[in-house]
């Protein structure tokens, strides 16, 4: 079973960067909406409308951009790493002697779950899409048949 797929020339380089940005940009325009997220999800809108138009449409690197979607939430977990408090280490054991404060973080945790599992799935899915191709551009090479061009992804 082919599912429709018709084995194409692999994305340029270029693809793999272009859709981890534009996830990344999605993913930050997310975390800050109460702030500069608006903006930063129209530079998204930009780079996925441009990344659709120079690859004529979405292709086996589009969910690639999972992947970038994860780098925000793993971004955030670097930012609360230590947390949820962290107080510096001063030089008579007491916070309050050298003017020092602890610091509210949050868990990371949670941002590391979301960030990594986002990373994975994405990862993986394009590494499944394109060893599927793989396999059908094998199928059609030992069979010396020419697949038909139907309106695939390539």
């Amino acid at each position: 079973m082919d599912l429709g797929l018709v084995p194409k020339p692999p994305p340029p380089w270029w693809a793999y960067p272009l859709w981890l940005v534009a996830g990344g940009l999605w993913g930050l325009g997310f975390l800050s909406i109460l702030t500069i997220g608006v903006y930063v999800m129209f530079a998204a809108l930009i780079v996925t409308v441009v990344a659709l138009l120079l690859l004529h449409g979405p292709n086996r690197t589009t969910f690639l951009a999972l992947s970038g979607l994860g780098l925000a939430p793993l971004y955030l977990a670097l930012l609360n790493w230590g947390g949820p408090t962290t107080c510096p280490a001063s030089g008579s054991g007491s916070a309050g002697d050298a003017g020092l404060s602890c610091v509210e973080k949050g868990s990371p945790y949670p941002w590391l779950v979301v960030g990594l599992l986002l990373v994975v799935v994405g990862i993986l899915v394009a590494w499944l899409i394109a060893r599927r191709y793989k396999q059908l551009a094998a199928k059609y090479a030992a069979a010396g048949t020419v697949p038909s061009d139907r309106s695939a992804p390539n």
